[in-house]
């Protein structure tokens, strides 16, 4: 059961209501409970409720040192949250240290510039934090298109795809790092356990997409379920009141995507490695006609990720064998 904003906490009398009543219907089942919040409402209080839940796992949205996270993380006033926000995150962590079976863990966005100095210079921010929470790790990812005022892109251009080829020279070389090594991991995990024949099979898988509602449902504030929430614009699944409408589900994700696809992915020589599902991919109605337009940009990712695993398989094979305990799904 995940939470999701704006930020929770602005209702955290409802979340806590939602916990203990799940806690107290579902009790045939090991429910886990999680939610993003950028820690800026966050005290003692909560933060003992929090830990005290069982299986909570929150991701805390901190953009590194200071300098960096006070230019784009802002109260309505002007100004930076970073104080705030890491005072609180100390209360967290603190409530937390002792509880097994939970996470706090942090998401950082890199702005501009995007350079390898930057990246290690959050980084180097963030190691502190590895003795003292179990676990812990943090994923930075880019904004958001149009999140960012324009004038941010006049610092500098954008280096060419620099999260990647960070995580990646870091992994190679044993870098002192919590950023992002769990998905360099799910990278290599892919490569690793891609579908090898002895022979050309025509059979095309359905890109990286999960079958909708099985793995998990997102549903709003208006009770619509949709397969998730990362999904974004996409045709419903159903409605808290009356269920999920199966002719719907197979038409708009089944059939429909399926035919508008098959096109660009039957003579895709990666397609049977591709990371991609719904998310972004869809309008409320239909497939985007869209949907395809960044695949080349897929295909060389790809390619990156195989140079890289037969790079650290000639070079370091020993430090491979973690992936055989590695399961993602």
């Amino acid at each position: 059961m995940t939470f999701y904003g704006g930020e929770p906490l602005l209702r955290f009398e409802e979340m806590k209501y939602a916990i203990e009543y799940a806690k107290e219907t579902i009790r045939d089942k090991v429910i886990s409970y999680g939610f993003t919040t950028n820690l800026t409402l966050l005290n003692e209080k909560i933060a003992k409720y929090l830990a005290s839940v069982g299986n909570m796992h929150i991701l805390c949205s901190i953009d590194g040192p200071e300098d960096v996270h006070d230019r784009c993380r802002v109260f309505k006033n002007g100004e930076g949250t970073h104080k705030q926000v890491m005072k609180n995150f100390d209360i967290l962590v603190n409530a937390f240290k002792n509880v097994k079976n939970s996470t706090v863990k942090v998401n950082s966005v890199l702005t501009p510039p995007f350079t390898f100095e930057k990246m290690n210079y959050i980084n180097n921010y963030f190691n502190k934090y590895k003795n003292k929470i179990k676990d812990f790790s943090v994923e930075i990812t880019y904004p958001v298109d149009g999140s960012l005022p324009e004038e941010f892109y006049d610092e500098t251009l954008q280096v060419s795809n620099v999260i990647d080829r960070w995580n990646k020279d870091s992994f190679y070389k044993k870098y002192d790092t919590c950023i992002n090594e769990e998905m360099v991991w799910k990278d290599l995990f892919r490569i690793h356990n891609r579908l090898i024949t002895q022979q050309a099979s025509n059979w095309v898988p359905f890109n990286a997409c999960c079958v909708p509602g099985a793995r998990r449902i997102y549903v709003d504030t208006k009770g619509y379920i949709y397969p998730c929430e990362r999904i974004g614009k996409a045709p419903i699944l159903g409605h808290v009141d009356y269920g999920i409408k199966l002719d719907e589900l197979l038409k708009n994700y089944i059939i429909d995507y399926s035919k508008k696809s098959i096109d660009s992915c039957k003579n895709c020589w990666a397609v049977k490695m591709c990371p991609i599902c719904y998310v972004n991919r869809m309008t409320e109605k239909e497939i985007s006609e869209k949907a395809h337009l960044n695949c080349e940009l897929y295909r060389q990712a790809i390619k990156s990720d195989l140079s890289f695993y037969h790079s650290m398989l000639n070079n370091n094979p020993e430090r491979l064998k973690k992936i055989n305990e590695i399961s993602y799904y």
